[in-house]
């Protein structure tokens, strides 16, 4: 699924428009139709009320028609429709004349004098203001009105985008007035704003509706930011032959894990095993192999001479692919056998994680010694680190494509939506994920199904796309299961499989 600035949404509305053909009210319907049947799975009792407020814009078409459709439904509801200026869009003034004020429907017009009506918290408000049309921030009447709103104590639901908040530009927010939504159902594709970290406290939980959007126009219009659904990581995945067998799959070569931190190689060999792997070597200081072997039967043991951190490894030319990282440490002998393991892997497929990255971080000369697209899996405190900082997110998207094309490297930028950025310049958000995986040792799974992706043959880029939405899918599962409070990282684990089997599911409809 593609990411388009506000414009180009625009534009692939009218394309809709002209080459379906449909009248912009009929799209404007049927938009309201798919919001009304997520606002109804949010709200099924009927007795719950409503307070919709809307705007003169086409944001504002849309909450009146949406206000009509949840009242023929048998919701009580309440329009507000906010007058700030004598111009209205057709579509709105279409849609504010089919309004047919009754007991369960009622309309007043608010105008910069009027007096605001007290609300009840136990009222649902559905802020229908602005959409993605606004180049600067609300002020006057306007802007009272979203703090109006946000100062009312009700659940909110904002529609396509929460009113004041800009599409993209997250320099020119006025915090301030911005409406904080609880719900954002918006229209068919994402917009930027919305998957940004900046804007949690506006968005809310989001859901994304399908409007019917032509598919020529999707397809056609470039772009250079997608969001990965479950089709399209389905897409990515290896059917396996009937004549395979281990040697088809892979053999990789996990350095991972020091005295203090086994628990990380522990966790990352698991998850490589669980993704497919046909073979798995890991390395680990001497002398802890048996708790290893003990969690982990099916992997091939690698020990260092060293009994406490990394400072040598095994010839790597029998290997697929290589991960480094997980609990290693940051010691100066650990630091000078890392310089010499990404020399001697130039040509070889990587994921750099954890204290692999610290230690680049700390000795930016590696940087220049990165093999050719290898994936580094940072959160933000680590790709500062590597990168520098950043002061709002636009500008940690800019880093992160700068980064990514400079070091020839996949960048995976942890977090909820976490970021894939190519060198070329592409990025993938993702989807899936929840709060719950924020706990110790969920970064080293990433990291072990990332490994066991390159070792299979996928490509950097799959291997990144399509790791970060197993791991994501996986921890879904896993709340679902035990809740986001109770999951940890072997939770993730232990549900890959059934990621896996709901995206084959996905692939064979």
């Amino acid at each position: 699924m593609k990411i388009f600035p506000a414009e180009l949404v625009k534009a692939i509305d009218q394309y809709t428009i002209a080459n379906e053909p449909i009248a912009s009210t009929d799209l404007m319907e049927r938009a309201s139709i798919a919001i009304v049947a997520r606002i109804m799975e949010l709200y099924p009792d009927t007795n719950q009320e409503f307070a919709i407020f809307a705007g003169s814009g086409n944001n504002g078409g849309d909450g009146l028609a949406v206000a009509r459709i949840l009242s023929h439904q048998g919701y009580r509801i309440q329009i507000y429709f906010i007058q700030t200026t004598p111009n209205t869009t057709s579509d709105t003034t279409i849609n504010f004349a089919r309004i047919e004020p009754s007991e369960s429907l009622t309309l007043e017009t608010l105008k910069p004098e009027a007096v605001i009506p007290f609300i009840t918290p136990e009222t649902v408000i559905i802020d229908a203001l602005f959409g993605s049309g606004i180049n600067r921030p609300l002020d006057g009447f306007n802007r009272h009105m979203v703090e109006f709103i946000n100062d009312s104590g009700c659940t909110i639901v904002s529609v396509d985008l929460p009113s004041g908040l800009m599409a993209e530009d997250n320099s020119t927010n006025d915090t301030n007035a911005i409406i904080r939504a609880d719900y954002t159902i918006t229209l068919e594709l994402p917009k930027l704003a919305l998957l940004l970290p900046e804007n949690d406290q506006y968005v809310g939980e989001l859901s994304i509706v399908p409007i019917g959007l032509h598919p020529k126009a999707l397809d056609g219009f470039p772009s250079s930011m997608h969001f990965v659904t479950n089709e399209m990581a389905s897409k990515m995945l290896y059917k396996r032959r009937k004549f395979a067998h281990k040697g088809t799959f892979g053999h990789c070569y996990l350095i991972a894990g020091s005295q203090k931190m086994l628990g990380a190689s522990i966790l990352s060999s698991k998850a490589c095993m669980k993704t497919g792997t046909g073979l798995l070597t890991t390395h680990i200081p001497a002398g802890l192999q048996t708790a290893l072997n003990i969690a982990v039967p099916e992997v091939i043991i690698d020990q260092d001479s060293n009994s406490a951190y990394f400072t040598q490894y095994s010839s790597i030319t029998s290997f697929d692919a290589i991960g480094i990282g997980p609990g290693l440490g940051t010691n100066a002998a650990t630091v000078a056998t890392l310089a010499q393991l990404l020399a001697d892997a130039r040509r070889m497929p990587m994921v750099i994680d954890a204290d692999g990255l610290n230690n680049i971080a700390y000795n930016k000369d590696l940087l220049k010694v990165l093999p050719k697209f290898a994936i580094l899996t940072p959160h933000p405190k680590e790709f500062e680190r590597l990168a520098g900082s950043w002061n709002n997110d636009i500008e940690k998207l800019q880093l992160l494509n700068q980064f990514a094309k400079e070091h020839s490297a996949y960048i995976v930028l942890k977090g909820a939506h976490t970021i894939v950025a190519s060198p070329d310049g592409r990025l993938w958000f993702a989807s899936v994920g929840n709060p719950g995986m924020a706990t110790a040792g969920s970064g080293d799974v990433l990291t072990g199904i990332i490994l066991s992706l390159l070792g299979q043959g996928y490509s950097p880029e799959e291997a990144s796309i399509l790791g970060v939405h197993l791991h994501g899918l996986a921890g879904d599962i896993a709340a679902k299961e035990e809740s986001q409070e109770a999951l940890i990282a072997s939770s993730i684990v232990d549900c890959i499989g059934k990621a896996f089997k709901f995206l084959w599911e996905i692939r064979n409809l």
